[in-house]
Parts: structure tokens; sequence; C-alpha cells
């Protein structure tokens, strides 16, 4: 239905998430399975609605994202959405997320996580806990937003936050013979 009519589909769609009647496991079920699709320019209007009418269903969607054309949808589309709508919880959920796409896009994740550093949002210690978690395990420290994104962390990590940096910071050193 979805590949043939895409329109009837899209309405389908929101029709059962927005009736009340409807069980909140079966919509989330429903969120789900959209994330493992491949996304078009027809599914950027229940993005967005997800977002603004449903938040609790978008978080449930984007958990479950992995595909690369979902990174590209929401880095492109959804990321600058949200950010003008000021929607800091959900951009939080989507940084601590990005280590899904660590290994396909590199630079790009980076690059994210450095501006989610330097961004305002709703629990700034869950995202840098999130981003140096999915550090230990790069394998991209050659990259220049490796050091840049290890200089930043050791800036702004307070108290107990900084122990969690030690295992990024060692493995940065041993793959690039430099500290």
């Amino acid at each position: 239905l979805r590949t043939t009519l895409s329109d009837r589909f899209q309405r389908q769609v929101r029709k059962v998430l927005n009736d009340p009647d409807v069980a909140y496991h079966i919509k989330r079920l429903i969120v789900e399975s959209l994330s493992e699709i491949v996304p078009g320019d027809d599914d950027w209007n229940l993005v967005r609605e997800l977002t603004d009418v449903s938040p609790d269903l978008f978080e449930r969607f984007l958990w479950r994202t992995r595909n690369d054309e979902w990174f590209f949808f929401l880095k492109d589309r959804w990321l600058p959405y949200a950010r003008t709508h000021g929607n800091q919880p959900l951009i939080a959920r989507f940084y601590e997320h990005l280590g899904t796409w660590l290994d396909g896009h590199p630079s790009d994740v980076l690059t994210l996580w450095l501006e989610a550093l330097d961004e305002e949002n709703d629990n700034p210690q869950r995202v840098r806990f999130s981003i140096m978690m999915a550090l230990k395990k790069s394998r991209y420290w050659s990259l220049p937003e490796a050091r840049r994104i290890l200089i930043r962390l050791s800036e702004v990590c307070t108290g107990n936050e900084i122990r969690y940096l030690g295992k990024p910071l060692s493995r940065f050193v041993e793959e690039t013979n430099s500290g």
C-alpha cells in the first residue's frame, strides 16, 4: 500500500495514530514499523506530525531507526525543523542515538556531536555520556573531528563524568600516537 498508494497509506497511518480509541501499544508498533522503511518525501508530514503531536511516539520511532536513509532524512530535514521549533528534548534524544550511524557516517556524526556539545539541550550530561560511550568503540580517531570532540568534552565535562572520557582519550592516543 505504501509504495503504490502513498497518500492513502499516510492517511491511514495518521488516522490510527490520532484515534484515541486505538491502544497505545498498537500505535507504538506502527511507528516502530515505520522506522524499518526507507523514507521518502511523502513521509515528512507524518514525521513532523509525530514530532509535534506525539513526542513519545516519535521517540519510540527514533530509537528504532537504523538505516542510512533515516540518518540523512533526520539530519537534513527533521533536525533543522526541530531546532527552529525548539524541541530540545527530542533533539537531545537524536544526539544520543547518533552512535547508531557512527560506523557508516563518522565525520557527519562527530560533527553533529560537536554541535550538540555547544547547543542548549534538556539534559547535557546525558548527551555527553552517550557521546563518550559511543566513542569508546570508535575507530575513527584519525578524523579531525575526533580531536576536536575530545577537546570539547574535556572542557565541558564536570565532576564524575570526566572519568568516562578516559577510555576514548586512551584510544585516541593509541590510534594516533599523539595526545
